[in-house]
């Protein structure tokens, strides 16, 4: 018995989507979840900070993040609010002074950084001063406080000087800022600023199962007509 020759094609693209679907699973903190510090980076308190994020609808889970406002510090096991997410560093209303617009090239690092193209240089030996020095140099491109930074040759000295050579004006990147409160509905004080790149959307397992059962089903009915 011969195989139709869109069964195959099918097979293979079902499961490509599926696994697309489970690498971009990652979820991220939206306006009106709590996010609760549990662990972060002891080296100049400047790094990867883990939060347990508890979301309006859904379970809780984990979300690892860097912060853009340098000295300004965030309670590790305070409940904190996620007021709105943004593009504005500091003041959570842009028409108020004091507040900034993310930095082009903290937009562009974060992103790569939340590929998993850094990973190999924040999980290792000497990961925690690796993150340390990501970090300086975040905030000093922000602007947000007294650090400085002076080029290591890390992996993302190089893509620093990429992005200021190829940056077209008005060009984005994906990241967006969190900013967090003290108070529920923007409520309280101004917290921290944290950072996040949303993953790009895929299709949920229903919607696979439709595309699937629509590719099988055409390929039935070219099979019944020859």
């Amino acid at each position: 018995m011969k195989r139709h020759p869109l069964v195959l094609p099918t097979v293979a693209l079902l499961l490509i989507l599926f696994i697309s679907s489970a690498a971009m699973a990652t979820q991220i903190p939206l306006q009106g979840d709590t996010m609760v510090l549990i662990s972060y980076n002891s080296i100049d308190n400047a790094g990867v900070m883990t939060f347990n994020v508890s979301p309006e609808k859904g379970d809780p889970f984990t979300f690892d993040t860097f912060c853009i406002q340098d000295n300004v510090y965030i309670t590790p096991g305070a409940t904190n609010y996620v007021a709105q997410i943004s593009n504005s560093v500091g003041l959570l209303n842009t028409s108020i002074a004091g507040a900034t617009t993310l930095d082009y090239r903290v937009d562009y690092l974060f992103s790569k950084y939340s590929s998993g193209a850094y990973d190999n240089y924040f999980y290792s030996s000497n990961g925690q001063s690796n993150q340390a020095d990501f970090q300086n140099l975040l905030w000093n491109l922000q602007g947000t406080g007294g650090s400085s930074y002076t080029t290591t040759g890390l992996p993302w000295d190089a893509d620093l000087a990429f992005v200021e050579a190829n940056h077209i004006t008005g060009q984005t990147y994906g990241t967006h800022v969190i900013n967090l409160t003290s108070g529920e509905n923007g409520t309280g004080i101004d917290v921290q600023n944290m950072l996040e790149d949303p993953p790009i959307p895929s299709p949920e397992p229903s919607s696979l199962l439709l595309l699937g059962s629509g590719l099988t089903g055409m390929g039935w009915v070219i099979r019944r007509r020859k």
